[in-house]
């Protein structure tokens, strides 16, 4: 994995990655390393996901 696709990959654990992150973060309520934590399980999610979707995209077109 390159550095550019880890930086993507992890984004979504980042607490400047989308505003509700931010927002999250910001109260003080969630730590950086619980957000470290369910991001990375969510990204592996996804790619699985992503990865999915295209295999059946592909068979059908």
């Amino acid at each position: 994995m390159s550095q550019k696709q880890s930086a993507a990959f992890l984004g979504l654990a980042l607490p400047v990655a989308t505003p509700p992150n931010a927002i999250a973060f910001g109260t003080g309520a969630i730590d950086r390393e619980h957000m470290l934590r369910a991001g990375w399980r969510l990204g592996v999610v996804m790619v699985v996901l992503e990865t999915a979707a295209m295999l059946v995209t592909f068979r059908i077109a």
